[in-house]
């Protein structure tokens, strides 16, 4: 391939990336200890999620290896999440398949710009994960 063909191929997979994430959801479900039992709080909630970083750069150990990442999750200010609970968040895209489902352990919560965030650090149990 040339050079120009390379280049309009990444122009390519970037504007497929953004349809895609334009197109696609994510649902966050909540659980919390209750009198000493692990109960859901919260289903279903729609959520936006960004990525900040990965611990494995390899990306052929990706399917041997969970990957953590720290994730930021921006929720409505009401949502009633609370340091300490386990969130499952989905991704699901514009056909209603779930893509990605990530579990972690919520840090503590600040409300900016009129939402409500929370940064965690979740590890990928890939797309066939249901229920979790």
């Amino acid at each position: 391939m040339t050079n120009t063909q390379l280049k309009r191929l990444k122009r390519l997979e970037t504007l497929n990336q953004r349809v895609q994430s334009r197109f696609s959801v994510s649902y966050m479900d909540v659980r919390r200890q209750i009198d000493g039992k692990m109960q859901q709080v919260l289903t279903d909630v729609v959520v936006r999620t960004t990525r900040q970083s990965l611990d494995n750069a390899n990306p052929a150990a990706v399917s041997t290896k969970p990957v953590a990442m720290t994730i930021t999750v921006h929720m409505p200010p009401e949502t009633d999440v609370r340091n300490g609970d386990t969130i499952v968040i989905r991704h699901v895209n514009s056909a209603g398949d779930i893509t990605d489902v990530f579990r972690g352990t919520a840090g503590d919560p600040y409300i900016n710009d009129g939402r409500k965030h929370i940064r965690m650090t979740m590890q990928q149990l890939g797309r066939s994960v249901v229920g979790v």
